[in-house]
Protein backbone atom coordinates (compact mmCIF):
# COMPACT_ATOMS: atom_id res chain seq x y z
CA UNK A 1 0.00 0.00 0.00
CA UNK A 2 1.73 3.01 -1.15
CA UNK A 3 2.06 6.26 1.47
CA UNK A 4 1.48 9.59 0.10
CA UNK A 5 3.72 12.82 2.53
CA UNK A 6 1.92 16.16 2.42
CA UNK A 7 3.25 19.14 3.71
CA UNK A 8 0.46 21.83 3.23
CA UNK A 9 -3.25 22.18 2.87
CA UNK A 10 -4.64 24.86 0.27
CA UNK A 11 -8.07 24.71 0.23
CA UNK A 12 -10.62 22.66 2.63
CA UNK A 13 -14.13 21.96 2.44
CA UNK A 14 -14.11 24.60 -0.57
CA UNK A 15 -12.66 27.23 1.79
CA UNK A 16 -9.48 28.69 0.22
CA UNK A 17 -6.68 28.68 2.84
CA UNK A 18 -4.08 30.52 0.67
CA UNK A 19 -4.19 33.59 2.93
CA UNK A 20 -3.97 31.98 5.84
CA UNK A 21 -0.45 31.80 7.80
CA UNK A 22 1.61 28.38 7.31
CA UNK A 23 1.59 27.93 11.12
CA UNK A 24 -2.68 27.74 10.58
CA UNK A 25 -2.86 25.57 7.60
CA UNK A 26 -0.32 22.61 8.99
CA UNK A 27 -2.70 22.28 12.21
CA UNK A 28 -5.39 21.98 9.61
CA UNK A 29 -3.67 19.24 7.78
CA UNK A 30 -2.18 17.56 11.14
CA UNK A 31 -5.72 17.23 12.02
CA UNK A 32 -7.19 16.69 8.57
CA UNK A 33 -5.26 13.45 8.13
CA UNK A 34 -5.13 12.24 11.67
CA UNK A 35 -5.10 8.67 12.47
CA UNK A 36 -4.62 7.87 8.72
CA UNK A 37 -2.31 5.28 7.38
CA UNK A 38 -1.37 6.38 3.78
CA UNK A 39 -1.16 9.46 4.06
CA UNK A 40 1.21 11.45 6.60
CA UNK A 41 2.34 14.62 6.66
CA UNK A 42 6.08 15.44 6.62
CA UNK A 43 7.61 15.48 9.33
CA UNK A 44 8.76 18.37 11.26
CA UNK A 45 12.53 19.43 12.23
CA UNK A 46 13.90 21.61 14.63
CA UNK A 47 12.83 25.13 14.34
CA UNK A 48 16.43 26.00 14.51
CA UNK A 49 18.08 26.04 11.02
CA UNK A 50 21.62 24.25 12.12
CA UNK A 51 19.77 21.67 14.26
CA UNK A 52 17.13 21.06 11.43
CA UNK A 53 19.97 20.38 9.15
CA UNK A 54 22.29 18.39 11.26
CA UNK A 55 18.28 16.70 12.15
CA UNK A 56 18.11 16.16 7.94
CA UNK A 57 21.69 14.91 7.53
CA UNK A 58 21.62 12.27 10.43
CA UNK A 59 18.08 10.84 8.91
CA UNK A 60 19.51 10.81 5.70
CA UNK A 61 17.31 13.04 3.73
CA UNK A 62 17.99 14.42 0.56
CA UNK A 63 17.95 17.98 1.99
CA UNK A 64 14.77 19.87 4.34
CA UNK A 65 12.64 23.00 3.38
CA UNK A 66 12.70 25.83 5.41
CA UNK A 67 9.59 27.72 5.59
CA UNK A 68 8.13 30.79 7.29
CA UNK A 69 5.18 29.17 10.23
CA UNK A 70 3.87 32.95 9.59
CA UNK A 71 3.63 33.12 5.34
CA UNK A 72 0.83 32.76 3.59
CA UNK A 73 0.76 30.61 0.35
CA UNK A 74 2.33 32.12 -2.76
CA UNK A 75 2.60 29.77 -5.97
CA UNK A 76 5.79 29.46 -7.66
CA UNK A 77 9.50 29.88 -5.27
CA UNK A 78 9.46 32.62 -2.86
CA UNK A 79 12.11 34.27 -0.23
CA UNK A 80 9.22 32.70 2.31
CA UNK A 81 10.73 29.26 1.54
CA UNK A 82 14.05 27.91 1.19
CA UNK A 83 15.27 24.57 -0.61
CA UNK A 84 18.44 22.92 1.05
CA UNK A 85 20.02 19.77 -0.68
CA UNK A 86 22.83 17.34 0.28
CA UNK A 87 25.48 17.46 -1.39
CA UNK A 88 25.55 14.90 -4.26
CA UNK A 89 21.80 14.62 -4.58
CA UNK A 90 20.54 15.93 -7.89
CA UNK A 91 16.74 16.66 -8.81
CA UNK A 92 15.19 14.97 -11.77
CA UNK A 93 11.54 14.50 -13.01
CA UNK A 94 10.99 12.01 -10.49
CA UNK A 95 12.27 14.15 -7.30
CA UNK A 96 15.76 13.47 -5.83
CA UNK A 97 18.26 10.97 -6.44
CA UNK A 98 21.49 10.20 -4.81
Amino acid sequence: MPVFMVFDVLELGGKDLRGMPLRERRARLEKLVAGERTVLPTRRLAENGLEAWAEAVKLGYEGMVGKDPESKYIAGRTLQWLKVKQKGYREDARGFRR
